[in-house]
């Protein structure tokens, strides 16, 4: 069959396409279409029609009988396109027919591309990074190699809009010329495969399964269906993913992989686009494509998008492992408003617009970034974001710059809600211009966030955790956290309860570190309190970085053999290889070429330029490093503070490698098993789900070769070997091994980062300068250090909650509700301001213990290892019910419990300048911490815990050898993660207040000045409503309709929203407070909204749902 399939060897002995499971990439791939007019009516195509707004029912039919599209314009056929041509390309087949720029416009916008310069983002010689996911475009991380893993694990494929990896335009090509092809016969089947596989339809179609209905998946061979999903389950599934199968290049679903490449150039395919899995040069594997839904159905379905298309992808922020903020009516107040006629509800038949989602982040009528194309696929979205979203489609200004509130293309509250018109606007009110001047609009209006605050991947399996009140990610992720019912309100509100937390506060102004860690502190510019969920991942580190090896770089400067440096300056002599002489396969000046240049390839390391008014790329937004000039960066480059793409570089001289592991060969995350393991001891029932006290580790490194003579197996080698897929695109050598593979699971050590340590390093370092600048004595100097930047917290910080999960009823939900007034039983100033209230929640700050250092003595962090019962724990996850944790009656916290974790005695001071491993036990002591690396199995690293170097997921290979007849050996559970120590600190502490400066006594009179003139109670309008007497537009009369509530017996007065004039009054009720009246109005007095007022107390405004066009007070 492979000689059938490849019968010239060749085109097939250069291609091995690839050496990887995974496609890896080179420069992202430019897009097609072009300018002009179409058949459509130019650049939007057919404009709306059919039954519903943007429908295209009247454009587009399916023949049955010839099995083709017949598309129409004004009644006359312009196209009939095959049924399979759209299988393999619907972007161009069918949608480009009419939307002749879309594809261009598509590929040109971060929903494709994934990436984007950010001078905002703290990273490693500078380049555009995102992956749309905070760190994901950081060299070494998951996209690169597990854009496709397993069709039952996460994979970026199920819900990104292309089939294959943004960069593989320009991979593809360089492998096919390597094959013998013409360079642009080689660029065409690159394109054709690469704009083939976008995805209009997961936006565009009403009707949209995560698993399609029409194909035959018991064909088996190319098809393939998660073991959690069937046949017609829509998108998202209850998991959270947009798509939930695969094809594999198999458009035609027969079981075989299609023919996609033109060899021959006569414009027919002729040859399969397989893989190479076992480097043997004979590619036998389809190559992974995620199934996407082209059936007809879904085609005939197109049209406008509305919020149930976006949640297709975004709705994982549900989990936590994001925002864990809800886009959902009771969650979010925007969640069911007409936009831009906010007086009627979204489900409302009369709104003209039906997505929320575009209301807020809309596309521009124009080409604002200068690309030559509408900006019709590109989305607004708010400059002031923090590292979880690197990439935008409009690049923010500069660090510490403010955002322009006219900037079309950025997006803020004030665009939308007028500061002068809020209510309690006086100095003492919580609208107050202090206030405002200090405090993002979020802060008070996101008061909740959820889910996971802590994952971790280990050699045992992975588990997640939430964040309890003591600051501690100890209360386990259940399995019916991470599955959803979205019709059954009940599920979904336990699923949030169970796991609700109080964000961080930070001072922010838009400018993070790559681990997603706010860069300002108290008095930065521009940076107001801003609320954060809070983040931590148990990362796979190499823990040979402790054994203290040096290698030497291009300056001759000697760096860890095993920091993340090593992943940016592995090189080979220009002399050993055979470089085309073109673009970007050029040998440096320096004489290397390696992986440096890949990175540079693929964008991630540079200089970042934007276009000018004329389309030029002149400005420069991102200052990076050459690939030259990362290969001569020194530790001192720290000291840098003027170029922070150098200073970055220079840290990862002194952190330890993250290994990118493959999540293809780990085979589990969130409670879900690879499909390979159907049948086996961790998923007999082959439901892909893991099995209770399933005897099973998930491994990270593993003795048995991958392969013949290969190195040993496992997730961490098996993300590099990946890594080698770059090789034969990039013109290395197929030998050129990127980073060295591992020998010993002992130094495969997970890691709960970051512990924020470098970041009080360059926060204390810009701080010293500024204030010696000033004349600051040192002594001062030191003081003002320790006060702002000293309870720098542990863990990312940097998720901005941004503009979802604003809290409905903000007059009641909002912190301040109630104002000056709130008095001190948990409202108004006292939600935050006294003990026990916002300002007083618990923050984590990572222990520190002074050491020498070559830059000085410096306070660096204090580890210890924690031993986690890997089996006990999913157990406990898939037998807890989050309604039973919220009721009380289940309990996964997990804190101090050895059932399920335990903690050592001993604490190591880990010197990331001059690391170290201790000689021996001998130089433990546990009423001190160490100044050296202890291994997880040491008896000093085990002292107090009652285990022994057995019981550890690192020894389960001794049982897997036991000979057959000797006695039964348990698998071992308890799974090594090494973890800062934290103490908690208030947040007012975190944000550099001392405690006198905003916590008060609940009867000072700053917080309960008494009641205040005309009652106690803040009045709040419930519903307002204008009902029309007669025909609508000729009636000259009508009532409007206002419910509420106040204090009992209050005299309420309703006004205007925005004018403040009095409509009329009304009494509460004398027992519980609540008013309702209905009074007649002209309608030319008909206000747009309107607001409570009882002495002092003023409410909220309120639109009045069916007020006429031109009502009085627009807001």
């Amino acid at each position: 069959m492979k000689r059938d399939l490849f019968p010239r060897k060749g085109l097939l002995g250069a291609a091995a396409i690839l050496l990887m499971a995974v496609p890896l990439a080179l420069a992202q791939q430019g897009g097609g279409g072009g300018p002009g007019p179409g058949p459509g009516g130019g650049q939007g195509g057919p404009p709306g029609g059919g039954e519903q707004p943007g429908s295209h029912a009247q454009y587009i039919a399916f023949d049955e009988g010839s099995g083709e599209y017949i598309l129409t314009l004004d009644g006359a056929e312009v196209a009939r396109v095959p049924e399979y041509d759209v299988e393999v390309s619907l972007s161009t087949k069918l949608c480009g027919v009419c939307h002749e720029d879309a594809v261009a416009q598509l590929k040109s916008s971060v929903h494709f591309s994934v990436q984007g310069g950010n001078a905002r983002i703290l990273f490693p010689g500078g380049g555009a990074h995102g992956a749309l996911d905070r760190a994901c475009g950081l060299p070494g991380t998951t996209a690169l190699i597990n854009y496709n893993s397993n069709v039952n694990l996460g994979e970026c494929g199920k819900c990104h809009v292309g089939r294959f990896i943004p960069p593989m335009g320009d991979a593809f090509t360089s492998m096919f010329m390597q094959m013998g092809m013409p360079q642009e016969l080689a660029a065409t089947n690159a394109t054709n495969l690469v704009d083939g596989g976008l995805d209009c339809l997961i936006c565009h179609a009403d009707h949209y399964l995560a698993v399609r209905e029409d194909i035959d998946w018991t064909l088996g061979g190319t098809l393939e269906v998660a073991g959690y999903g069937a046949p017609g389950d829509e998108s998202p599934t209850p998991e959270g993913y947009g798509k939930l199968s695969r094809d594999n290049t198999d458009y035609d679903h027969d079981g075989l992989p299609d023919k996609l490449i033109d060899v021959t150039g006569d414009g027919v395919p002729d040859m399969e686009l397989m893989q190479d899995l076992d480097g043997d040069g004979v590619p036998e594997t389809p190559w992974p494509t995620v199934a996407q839904d082209r059936s007809v159905e879904a085609v005939l379905s197109v049209g406008k998008t509305d919020e149930h298309a976006c949640l297709r992808c975004h709705e994982h922020a549900r989990t936590g492992y994001k925002r864990g903020t809800l886009f959902r009516v009771g969650y979010d107040a925007h969640a069911n408003v007409c936009f831009p006629d906010p007086r009627l509800s979204a489900d409302n038949p009369n709104c003209p617009e039906h997505n929320t989602c575009t209301a807020c982040h809309v596309t521009l009528d124009g080409d604002y970034d200068n690309d030559g194309l509408d900006d019709v696929h590109k989305f607004v979205r708010g400059h002031l974001v923090g590292g979880d979203l690197a990439a935008a489609d409009y690049p923010p200004p500069p660090p510490g710059v403010a955002p322009d509130p006219e900037d079309p293309t950025h997006l803020t509250c004030v665009q939308c809600h007028n500061p002068d018109q809020l209510p309690q606007r006086e100095a003492n009110g919580v609208h107050a211009q202090t206030h405002l001047d200090k405090i993002a609009c979020e802060t008070c209006h996101i008061t909740r966030s959820g889910g996971i605050t802590y994952s971790v991947y280990g050699h045992g399996g992975h588990v997640s955790f939430g964040r309890n009140t003591e600051g501690q990610d100890t209360k386990l992720i259940t399995l019916d956290h991470m599955v959803a019912e979205e019709d059954n309100p009940q599920d979904i509100d336990a699923d949030f309860e169970a796991f609700r937390l109080n964000p961080v506060l930070m001072w922010f102004n838009g400018s993070t570190s790559f681990l997603a860690q706010s860069l300002a502190i108290r008095g930065a510019e521009n940076a107001k309190i801003t609320p954060f969920k809070p983040m931590a991942n148990g990362m796979v580190m190499d823990g040979r970085f402790f054994k203290g090896e040096y290698l030497t770089n291009e300056a001759d400067f000697p760096y860890n053999a095993y920091s993340m440096y090593r992943f940016f300056a592995t090189a080979e002599d220009c002399t050993n290889l055979q470089l085309p002489g073109m673009e970007p396969f050029v040998c440096s000046d320096d004489g290397k070429y390696g992986n440096a240049e890949v990175f540079s390839a693929l964008g991630l390391l540079g200089d970042v330029y934007v276009n000018d008014e004329d389309g030029n790329p002149t400005i420069r937004i991102v200052q990076g490093q050459t690939p030259e000039e990362v290969r001569t960066t020194i530790l001192w480059n720290l000291m840098d503070m003027d170029r922070p793409d150098v200073q970055t570089m220079a840290m990862m001289q002194v952190f330890p490698n993250l290994m990118n592991f493959s999540k293809t060969a780990y085979g589990y995350e969130h409670y879900l098993v690879s499909s390979a393991l159907a049948g086996s001891d961790a998923d007999q029932d082959g439901n892909g789900v893991i099995d209770e006290f399933a005897p099973y580790l998930f491994k990270m490194f593993d003795e048995e070769p991958m392969f013949p003579n290969g190195p040993p197996g496992g997730a961490v080698n098996a993300g590099l070997m990946e890594f080698t897929g770059f090789n034969q695109p990039m013109f290395l050598p197929s030998t050129y091994n990127w980073y060295p593979f591992f020998d010993d699971v002992s130094n495969v050590a997970t890691m709960k980062l970051p512990d924020g340590k470098f970041m009080k390093l360059f926060l204390s370092m810009g701080l010293n300068m500024e204030l010696q600048g000033q004349g600051v004595p040192e002594d001062q100097i030191r003081q003002i250090i320790g006060q702002l930047v000293g309870n720098y917290p542990a863990f990312s910080n940097g998720v901005t909650l941004g503009g979802h999960g604003i809290v409905p009823n903000p007059q009641q939900n909002a912190l301040g509700s109630g104002g000056r007034f709130g008095g001190a039983q948990g409202g108004g100033c006292a939600q935050c301001h006294v003990e026990g209230g916002v300002l007083d929640t618990q923050v984590p700050v990572t222990k520190e213990q002074y050491v020498e250092t070559p830059l000085g003595m410096a306070a660096l962090p204090v580890y210890k290892w924690k031993y986690y019962n890997i089996h006990k724990l999913i157990h406990l996850g898939l037998s807890t019910d989050n309604e039973d944790i919220v009721a009380g009656t289940a309990d996964i916290d997990i804190a101090g419990d050895e059932d399920y974790v335990r903690e050592s005695d001993q604490e190591m001071v880990l010197n990331w300048f001059e690391p170290s491993m201790c000689e021996d036990d001998e130089d433990a002591d546990a009423d001190n911490p160490v100044v050296c690396f202890l291994p997880a199995d040491s008896e000093a690293a085990l002292e107090g815990t009652g285990l022994d170097d057995d019981d550890l997921t690192w020894e389960a290979e001794e049982c897997e050898d036991e000979e057959e007849g000797e006695e039964d050996c348990e698998v071992p559970e308890w799974m090594p993660v090494l973890e800062p120590v934290t103490s908690p600190a208030p947040n007012y502490a975190v944000l550099g207040y001392q405690k006198d400066e905003v916590i008060w006594d609940a009867d000072d009179p700053r917080i309960n000045p008494g009641p205040p003139q005309g009652g106690d109670e803040v009045p709040v309008i419930e519903e307002a409503e204008w009902d029309v007497e007669g025909e609508r537009g000729k009636a000259r009369r009508g009532e409007l309709e206002v419910e509420g509530s106040a204090a009992p017996r209050d005299r309420v007065a309703i006004l205007n929203g925005v004018t403040g004039d009095q409509l009329f009054s009304v009494r509460a009720d004398r027992d519980d407070g609540e008013f309702e009246a209905e009074r007649r109005l002209h309608v030319k007095r008909v206000p747009c909204t309107v607001k409570a007022q009882v002495g002092d107390l003023v409410s909220e405004v309120v639109a009045v749902e069916n007020a006429p066009a031109n009502c009085v007070g627009t807001p």
